[in-house]
């Protein structure tokens, strides 16, 4: 009894102790504690709207000549005068004179060859007299028998004829070789490679220098199989810009038309060519060098009721995260093209506004209250994306997935 009595003291003292210590806290830290909100996981967000977007294809390549030609001495003799322009690097104009050939030797060959021709004319001439004389003859003569070549002399007027002919031909070729004694530039271009001088000895075939044409000038654009199919079905419409690669802050651009794409695919790396051209590149304001290193923005197809948004946005797995109404949501996404720095994809079942998580976490879960911070659009930034495309976003103060994560 004793025991119970003791066991019943200590319960009483506990529960005493207990009501002493919550008497104790104060009030203020009681309200406090019970007016603390819940805590949620924050996001950073950014408003979005689908729309019609175009998308982009970016490369490099280099600046190189529709034509490049290695002049070749066609004749031989010594090289008596050479064009001051002819040097690395200078422009020539279409019909200058690039190199004179001593020509006496073929002044000589001319004329040996028009001697000959004035022998096979007279050949010819007296010959046809003859062959006309024994065709009178053979009339007059009353035979009835119908007349051999021979006697009407028609084999020797077929060799006067043909030696004739023959000599036309020497002297023809005899003009020629005098002619390419004189060496002209066949189009405006410049001087890329000149292997020879004044005084020097060349024989025929000898190669001269080379040139480059400057009428046009090509960019061969490599294209993976995701990236020409983005390419109009009409090149021609494409909107092509070139700007330097080794100075893109400067801004400077050029204009460049699609000519074609190439039905080859290169065995080693699977990609098929787009055949850029530029005209009268060293006539533009900024003149574009050949042998430059530039970098190629295309406008490709465009897509209605599509989504942009940069590639940080979309999970590994091709999900998007959104939030509505304070919740987390997933969209497994079905991408239309993929540039360097975005991604678009079809609206689908999303609504044309949502609220797009910046940069998705792998501990999100469906369903997830989280606290939205929309991040706000800066000033002097410019909406890149929207830029790239060309085409205008629906949402009036969408802003820019690009802009949101350079401000993180």
């Amino acid at each position: 009894m004793k025991q119970i009595l003791v066991t019943a003291l200590g319960l009483l003292s506990i529960i005493a102790t207990a009501m002493y210590i919550m008497k104790s806290i104060p009030e203020e830290t009681t309200l406090a504690l019970e007016a603390q909100p819940r805590q949620y996981i924050k996001v950073t967000t950014v408003d979005i709207a689908a729309g019609q977007h175009r998308s982009t294809i970016e490369g490099y390549g280099q600046v190189i000549p529709e034509e490049t030609l290695t002049l070749t001495s066609q004749v031989s003799g010594v090289i008596l005068s050479k064009a001051k322009k002819f040097k690395l690097g200078e422009q020539i104009s279409k019909g200058d004179l690039l190199f004179h050939i001593d020509d006496s030797s073929y002044q000589v060959l001319l004329a040996n060859a028009e001697k000959d021709l004035a022998n096979a004319q007279l050949s010819f001439f007296q010959e046809q007299r003859k062959h006309q004389r024994a065709q009178k003859e053979w009339k007059t003569s009353g035979i009835e028998e119908a007349p051999s070549p021979l006697a009407l002399r028609e084999p020797q007027f077929k060799a006067a004829k043909a030696r004739l002919n023959a000599a036309l031909k020497t002297v023809e070729d005899a003009k020629q070789q005098l002619s390419n004694t004189n060496i002209h530039a066949p189009f405006d271009a410049i001087v890329s490679q000149s292997n020879v001088t004044t005084g020097g000895v060349v024989a025929s075939g000898t190669s001269l220098g080379q040139i480059k044409s400057i009428e046009t000038a090509e960019v061969h654009l490599q294209l993976t199989e995701r990236d020409w199919q983005q390419l109009p079905s009409d090149l021609s419409a494409m909107s092509v810009t070139i700007q330097s690669a080794s100075d893109l802050d400067s801004g400077q651009q050029w204009a460049a038309r699609a000519s074609h794409l190439s039905l080859l695919v290169e065995q080693s790396t699977r990609m098929r060519n787009l055949i850029l051209k530029i005209d009268s590149p060293l006539q533009q304001p900024e003149p574009l060098l050949i042998g430059s290193f530039v970098k190629v923005v295309i406008q490709g197809k465009s897509y209605s009721d599509s989504f942009v948004v940069s590639s940080s946005s979309i999970t590994a797995d091709s999900n998007i995260w959104y939030v509505k109404e304070g919740q987390l949501h997933r969209h497994k996404t079905q991408s239309l093209f993929q540039d360097i720095d975005a991604i678009g994809f079809e609206q689908g079942n999303l609504n044309q506004h949502i609220t797009l998580v910046v940069k998705p976490l792998s501990s999100y879960v469906e369903g997830m209250q989280v606290l939205a911070l929309s991040d706000s659009p800066r000033t002097d930034d410019t909406d890149k994306l929207a830029l790239n495309r060309s085409l205008p976003t629906p949402a009036s103060g969408a802003k820019s997935l690009k802009e949101v994560n350079d401000g993180q």
